[in-house]
């Protein structure tokens, strides 16, 4: 099945749909889920049909995320309608906001004498992700950032610095009190992975 792309629902206990996806690569996507997805100890069925390519495949996942309405969907779902991140500094002209931080990890994973690999395994964030922070005209989502951050050691304010997200985000990193509505999902998600996790 080389060419073909699986399109793959999660439902929960009581068949309540979870989430909808589509891989070419189940158990590398299954196991990136597993690791930082909050819902995924939820998952008490998984459904698999395949496509013959990847189009094919994303246009079947787009109508069943509209006619499904899965929970966890962000999207393609018409219930939930995501307000533009504050927390990112949107530089459309000019250098990779995130690129400092690019070649820290790196200078990190060399000094640590760890690679790539390992930091994908321990995080679930790709290295197509990390590559595309030296060039990407945008700030990565910070619960990224500080999923990186954490694994490496690094201080969270200043990678999120160093990755072109404002500091905003610093109450939520510090655990101080904050308005959630203000808050990104993302690093909410990242913090409470972290104190759960240790």
């Amino acid at each position: 099945m080389s060419n073909h792309t699986a399109l793959y629902r999660f439902y929960d206990e009581d068949e309540r749909l979870l989430y909808v996806g589509i891989t070419d690569d189940l158990d590398t996507r299954w196991t990136t889920h597993a690791g930082n997805k909050h819902w995924w100890p939820n998952v008490a069925r998984k459904a698999v049909e395949w496509h013959d390519n990847r189009v094919a495949a994303a246009k079947a996942e787009r109508n069943a995320i509209i006619d499904e309405s899965p929970l966890y969907n962000v999207t393609h779902s018409p219930e939930y309608v995501r307000p533009r991140r504050k927390i990112n500094i949107q530089r459309p002209h000019g250098p990779a906001p995130a690129a400092p931080l690019h070649a820290l990890v790196l200078k990190t994973l060399s000094e640590q004498g760890r690679s790539q690999n390992w930091l994908h395994k321990r995080t679930g964030v790709s290295r197509n992700t990390i590559a595309s922070w030296k060039a990407q005209p945008r700030p990565p989502q910070a619960g990224t950032v500080l999923t990186i951050a954490d694994a490496l050691g690094l201080d969270r304010g200043e990678a999120l610095r160093l990755a072109g997200v404002m500091s905003d985000t610093k109450a939520a990193i510090e655990g101080t009190t904050v308005d959630l509505s203000e808050v990104d999902i993302d690093v909410l998600l990242a913090e409470i992975r972290r104190r759960v996790l240790g």
